[in-house]
């Protein structure tokens, strides 16, 4: 019996520690859809209500934030040029604890909806950027590869 009893220990404390532990406990995601923007020919904003931005990743952490573009995410703040001679279109964020707040504007002075978008926010503890101090956070696969993302 107490052969089987330190088997079982035995074997339970391999397991145990053969776990890699993923960094999901140091990063937290979500994908969220924006349509209710406020605002005119000068510029729209939107907020979004996130929880996982906490006080303690708010003021120690990293909050990131991505502009699905086709088939890419691609990192904020977002500076676009619509052609030669013709206006800039910037994507802007904020963060405030519980949320983020998104801002579109044109720098012609007449900005149109910028419509529904969907938006990546990543939320980083600041012992996630200590243990990955070299991640690239402008290049959203680079993140989703060192932290482990969906």
């Amino acid at each position: 019996m107490r052969k089987l009893i330190f088997s079982a220990l035995l074997l339970s404390t391999v397991a145990l520690f053969s776990c890699k532990k993923k960094p999901h406990s140091l990063v937290e995601s979500n994908v969220f859809t924006v349509s209710n923007w406020t605002g005119g020919g000068d510029g729209f904003s939107a907020m979004v209500i996130v929880d996982f931005v906490t006080k303690e990743v708010h003021d120690n952490g990293v909050v990131m934030c991505y502009l699905k573009d086709n088939a890419d995410w691609v990192a904020l703040p977002l500076t676009m040029s619509n052609g030669t001679n013709s206006w800039t279109s910037h994507y802007l964020f904020s963060t405030f604890i519980g949320g983020v707040e998104f801002v579109f504007y044109d720098d012609d002075g007449i900005t149109p909806n910028p419509g529904t978008q969907q938006f990546k926010i990543v939320a980083i503890s600041a012992a996630g950027m200590a243990q990955n101090p070299n991640v690239n956070l402008n290049d959203y696969e680079q993140v989703r590869q060192t932290f482990d993302l969906d």
